[in-house]
């Protein structure tokens, strides 16, 4: 009878034991464990060129990108961001309402710009804005024939 129960043991529990062991996935299947450790923002297409700052005049809009570097040594563009991710210094002198899109306000001066996601802030880019700046003029009606002595009221858009 032992011997009938060695065979067993050999036929039986010995495959079945190699087989349970071979099922390991090694961690394959183990949730991932990346994250993100730092952001950096540049602007992109910056409107100044050859200044070591940035210059935006009041009303007009500065692009910034976010890039995410990851645990795992990766890197890549933040697609996910929202506008509440996005902030400056001073509303007042910079604000977003869209995200990644900086908008000069009604006070000129410098303003600081950064993105906080996931507990991490991000690094910091100071923005110089500037008064208006008028960039065209339109007068309307942009043809008038008056006789000598007579007036015509123009409008002038700045």
């Amino acid at each position: 009878m032992d011997k009938v129960l060695k065979v067993l043991l050999v036929l039986i529990v010995l495959p079945l034991s190699v087989l349970l062991a071979g099922c390991d996935s090694g961690g394959e299947f183990s949730e991932s464990t990346i994250k993100l450790e730092r952001i950096d923002i540049t602007a992109s297409l910056p409107t100044t060129r050859g200044v070591s700052e940035l210059t935006l005049a009041a009303g007009n809009k500065q692009y910034f990108e976010a890039v995410g570097y990851y645990s795992d040594g990766s890197s890549h563009t933040l697609t996910d961001l929202s506008v509440s991710d996005w902030f400056t210094s001073d509303q007042n002198v910079g604000y977003f309402d869209t995200r990644g899109i900086l908008t000069g306000g009604d006070i000129p001066g410098p303003v600081t710009v950064y993105v906080f996601k996931d507990g991490i802030t991000s690094n910091t880019v100071t923005v110089n804005v500037s008064a208006a700046v008028i960039t065209d003029i339109t007068v309307t009606p942009s043809l008038v024939n008056i006789a000598k002595g007579q007036t015509q009221q123009l409008v002038a858009m700045a």
